[in-house]
């Protein structure tokens, strides 16, 4: 069993909820994430990490019937007027974490929501649409539904951006396994 905590409930749609657990679905199926060894739970690690695994987690949300298109168009729409008021020149990571931003609502929202948000890029940040577009581009030769090859397209984008140094594999799946061992040790040792 998975259990997700939650602060509230006010407002928490059942997409939301099954996002979050589908995150754990695909550990137990093999999807790896990467850490980055210079600063752990960096926008960088997290960006790269969700982009990777947010397609095949909106198929497997949509082969149980929850379709996630309405918030993942709400959110490139989000990101679309937050980079139609800022118009500030970026470089390195700061780049970088936006194109990975991008080219995950890219990769995912409807064709409208990608042309309204090309369009906004195109005009106030070519510079980060050339880099998502790239990314995009690179996911087309993956199966990012196979572990391995969404795997190795993570660690491709890591290089692509030039950040090939201080990637590691995280295999989130001992680490849960690890944590139902000392749920149930806690559990039978209170029986007891």
């Amino acid at each position: 069993m998975l259990v997700l905590w939650m602060d509230s409930f006010t407002n928490v749609k059942h997409i939301i909820v099954t996002h979050e657990i589908g995150h754990w679905v695909l550990h137990l199926w093999g999807f790896c994430a990467l850490g980055y060894q210079p600063k752990r739970h960096s926008n960088i690690e997290i960006f790269l990490n969700s982009m990777a695994h947010h397609v095949p987690l909106y198929a497997l949300q949509r082969s149980f019937g929850h379709e996630p298109q309405t918030e993942i168009d709400y959110r490139a729409g989000f990101n679309t007027k937050l980079f139609s008021k800022n118009k500030k020149i970026k470089k390195g990571h700061a780049l970088s974490e936006d194109a990975l931003l991008l080219a995950d609502d890219m990769l995912n929202c409807s064709k409208g929501c990608y042309t309204r948000l090309e369009n906004i890029l195109s005009r106030h940040y070519p510079n980060t649409l050339k880099l998502a577009e790239e990314i995009v581009k690179l996911a087309s030769s993956y199966d990012l539904l196979v572990p391995e090859q969404n795997l190795e397209f993570s660690e491709k984008v890591g290089q692509h951006l030039g950040l090939s140094q201080g990637w590691i594999k995280i295999d989130d799946l001992n680490k849960l396994i690890s944590m139902v061992r000392k749920a149930q040790q806690t559990k039978n040792h209170t029986q007891s």
